[in-house]
């Protein structure tokens, strides 16, 4: 597991570095294409916005309307050499910044005070005129992180009157 975290870290480092982009980011569409190569998710747009101050974030999107499926991504990603442990608290902490967004997106209020040229102001947008045919909502959050022993399950809830998955 060792050799394969260090050899794929070093993907994300050379494919950032010929890109001229951030770590983080290349390992947000490496992964986000591996879901599509895998049919998990469809398609996805890469956002990369966060609000640190507001506790919102979300790193990518893909909305299906045929299936009235919303899929949300948050990243959380380490710029370690060792796999690090990624605890109950923490995962809970990072689903309520991109379920927050999400809720932020359903009031039109929240899309207008975006920069209409930014990734996010499209994705709120088009959350907020689709909140009545969203249907669900599923959550992911992508991280190089290894998953505590201690994390049993991820409890069923509902994003605002929405059905999710995490």
């Amino acid at each position: 597991l060792e050799t394969y975290y260090a050899d794929f870290m070093q993907e994300i480092y050379a494919r950032s570095g010929a890109e001229n982009d951030f770590n983080e980011t290349v390992f947000t569409e490496r992964l986000c294409d591996f879901l599509v190569d895998q049919a998990t998710i469809e398609n996805f747009t890469y956002v990369g916005y966060k609000k640190v101050s507001k506790g919102i974030r979300v790193d990518a999107w893909d909305f299906n309307e045929e299936t009235e499926l919303l899929t949300l991504i948050i990243t959380d990603f380490r710029a370690t050499r060792e796999i690090e442990s990624l605890t109950q608290t923490e995962i809970d902490k990072i689903f309520r910044r991109v379920e927050k967004f999400f809720i932020e997106s359903l009031d039109s209020g929240f899309y207008s005070s975006l920069e209409e040229s930014t990734p996010a102001y499209e994705l709120a947008r088009v959350i907020c005129e689709s909140k009545g045919i969203i249907s669900r909502v599923n959550f992911y959050l992508l991280s190089n992180a290894s998953l505590s022993k201690r994390v049993s399950d991820f409890e069923k809830k509902e994003a605002g009157p929405y059905k999710s998955s995490y």
